[in-house]
C-alpha cells in the first residue's frame, strides 16, 4: 500500500467524522524502520493519528494498528515520541505539529535519551 492510499483512506474516514479534525499521519514500525526485503509480507502497518476535537470513529483495514493522538496529548509529549522522532514518517502535517515536536526531540531529548535509558 503507497502513503498516497494512506492518507487517502484516513481522509475519507475524517469526511464522516464531522466532530473531528485530522491533524497529522505518521507511518511507523517495521515497515518503515526495515528494508522492503526483510519486512515479512504479513507484517501489520502501524499508523499514528493527530487529532482535534473528538475522538474519530474509523473504519480502517484490519492489518492496521492505529494510535489515535488528541493535539493535546501530542503537545504534552509521550515516550514512544522520541521512538518516532527516530524514524517514523511523517505522512500528512499541514500545520507541521507533527515535525515541530520531532526536531525540539531530535535536538534536545535525543542527544542525552541513551545516558538516560542506562541509568535504568
Amino acid at each position: 500500500m503507497t502513503n498516497s492510499k494512506i492518507i487517502k483512506i484516513i481522509q475519507q474516514e475524517f469526511l464522516a467524522n464531522k466532530d473531528s479534525e485530522l491533524l497529522g499521519i505518521i507511518f511507523f514500525g517495521s515497515r518503515v524502520k526495515f528494508n522492503k526485503k526483510d519486512i515479512d509480507k504479513n507484517s501489520d502497518f502501524d499508523i499514528g493519528i493527530l487529532y482535534e476535537r473528538k475522538i474519530p470513529i474509523l473504519n480502517l483495514p484490519e492489518n492496521w494498528d492505529v494510535f489515535l493522538w488528541s493535539k493535546k496529548k501530542w503537545e504534552r509529549g509521550f515516550a514512544l515520541q522520541v521512538e518516532l522522532a527516530k524514524y517514523a514518517k511523517i505522512l500528512y502535517d499541514p500545520d507541521l505539529i507533527i515535525k515541530k515536536k520531532f526536531e525540539f526531540i531530535k535536538e534536545n531529548i535525543l542527544p542525552h535519551w541513551l545516558a538516560y535509558i542506562k541509568k535504568f
